[in-house]
């Protein structure tokens, strides 16, 4: 299993991360529920964001701000990077990530302890998605069947002048 964490900063003059916060919370039910979410609150949460979060099964600790938090902006980020108790392999996401797609956290294979802690995700395509056909339909003898092999150009084309 996999802890997904972030920290929310609830006090009263950074108001904006409550709607960035009820975003992740509400993609992360909708598509990894299966895995634990944990949100470090520097402050207290609003009332509503809160019965929202323990609605969903969300996991809210408490914590105070960073001792650097008048210096550094990310330092409260810092307060979330322990490992967690359960043993678990923990995902830091920042409170304006959504998450689009199952995660299927693979094993990686390896010899040494640190790279068997290590997981890869992928994110699978949604049944309501179809993936690109790898090939057109018609005679597979014309070039004109194959799929391109860029969809869009990766810089525009100059202006061809006479």
């Amino acid at each position: 299993m996999l802890t997904i964490r972030t920290v929310f900063d609830a006090r009263p003059q950074r108001t904006k991360f409550n709607q960035l916060t009820a975003l992740l919370v509400a993609t992360w039910h909708r598509h990894a529920r299966a895995h634990r979410m944990e949100v470090l609150a520097v402050g207290e949460v609003p009332v509503g964001l809160k019965s929202f979060l323990d609605e969903l099964g969300v996991h809210v600790v408490l914590v105070a701000p960073s001792p650097n938090d008048a210096f550094s902006k990310n330092s409260n980020k810092m307060t979330a990077c322990y490992p967690c108790a359960s043993g678990n392999r923990m995902l830091l996401v920042d409170n304006d990530t959504c998450i689009t797609g199952h995660l299927n956290p693979q094993p990686r294979t390896g010899s040494s302890p640190a790279a068997r802690q290590c997981a890869s995700f992928s994110a699978t395509t949604p049944a309501t998605i179809s993936p690109t056909p790898s090939a057109r339909s018609g005679v597979s003898a014309s070039p004109n069947t194959s799929t391109p092999t860029t969809k869009v150009p990766a810089a525009p084309m100059p202006v061809h002048t006479a």
